[in-house]
C-alpha cells in the first residue's frame, strides 16, 4: 500500500513538473545587429579615445574601469482587469537598453576631472550575469566593463588650452 502511495505521488509530481514546461519554438529568427560607438563628440572637444597605445609624449594620469549593468524588472502578466494578480506565474523580464554614449560620457567626466585629455588602450568586455538562479525564472543580464589608461598629452597633439 505504501509503495502505491509513493508511486502515485511521484507520477503526480512528474506530471506537474512537465506541465510547467513550454513547447520549444518552431524556429529562431535570424538576427543581424550592427553597433557602433561614435567618438567624434569627444574629438571635437580635443579629447582622444582610442583602443591603441598613445605614442606621443604624455603624463600618466590614472587607470579607469567602468562597470555597468542595466536596470532589469520582472513584469507580471495580469488578467487585464483592475486586479494586479499574477496569472499562473506568467511573467517576463524587461532589460533596459544600454546607452553606450552615456557610458562614454561617464568615462570622459572622470578622465577630465582627473586632468586627462585622452583615454587610451580602451577595452570593452561584455559578460552575461545570471540573476534569480534558484527560481523558476532566472534572467541573464549583460554587464559591460570598459577599462583604459587616462593620460594628459604633451606636444603637438595636446588639447587646445582655453576651449
Amino acid at each position: 500500500m505504501r509503495l502505491k502511495k509513493i508511486g502515485f505521488i511521484g507520477v503526480i509530481l512528474v506530471l506537474y513538473l512537465m506541465g510547467g514546461c513550454a513547447t520549444p519554438p518552431d524556429y529562431i529568427p535570424e538576427k543581424l545587429e550592427v553597433n557602433g560607438i561614435d567618438f567624434s563628440t569627444f574629438s571635437e572637444k580635443g579629447f582622444l579615445i582610442t583602443p591603441e597605445k598613445y605614442n606621443g609624449d604624455y603624463e600618466s594620469v590614472g587607470l579607469i574601469t567602468l562597470t555597468f549593468r542595466p536596470f532589469t524588472k520582472r513584469i507580471i502578466v495580469t488578467s487585464g482587469g483592475t486586479s494586479n494578480q499574477e496569472i499562473a506565474g506568467l511573467s517576463h523580464w524587461e532589460i533596459e537598453r544600454i546607452d553606450h554614449d552615456s557610458l562614454l560620457n561617464s568615462i570622459y567626466e572622470v578622465c577630465t576631472k582627473m586632468g586627462a585629455d585622452a583615454f587610451t588602450q580602451m577595452e570593452m568586455h561584455v559578460e552575461s550575469v545570471i540573476f534569480a538562479q534558484n527560481t523558476t525564472q532566472p534572467v541573464e543580464i549583460p554587464e559591460i566593463t570598459i577599462s583604459g589608461f587616462a593620460i594628459k598629452r604633451r606636444g603637438a597633439f595636446q588639447a587646445l588650452e582655453g576651449e
